[in-house]
C-alpha cells in the first residue's frame, strides 16, 4: 500500500562486488513499487553504478565495513524520510 509520501516499504540490500547480479535483483524488485536502497559496501566492480542505473538509491562506502555497518546508513536515510 502506498502512502501520500510514496511506498511504505523499502528494500535495503547490502552489496559487495555484486555487479554481475545486482541489476537483475533490482529489476525483479522494481515491479513491487517498493523503494530500493543499495548500500555498496566498498565494491571494486561497479556494483553501485549498476544499482544506480537500475533505479536504486545508492549509498556508497569507500571500504568494506560489513553488513551491520552497511545497514546503518540506510536506516538513517529511512529515519530522515520518516519511514522508521
Amino acid at each position: 500500500m502506498e502512502s501520500p509520501a510514496g511506498p511504505s516499504i523499502s528494500v535495503v540490500l547490502a552489496a559487495h562486488n555484486e555487479a554481475r547480479v545486482i541489476g537483475r535483483v533490482i529489476a525483479d524488485l522494481k515491479g513491487t513499487g517498493y523503494d530500493i536502497i543499495v548500500v555498496d559496501d566498498g565494491s571494486s566492480d561497479g556494483t553501485g553504478e549498476v544499482a544506480a542505473a537500475g533505479g536504486a538509491v545508492v549509498i556508497k562506502h569507500l571500504i568494506n565495513l560489513g553488513q551491520g555497518a552497511a545497514l546503518q546508513p540506510a536506516s538513517h536515510l529511512l529515519w530522515r524520510k520518516g519511514r522508521m
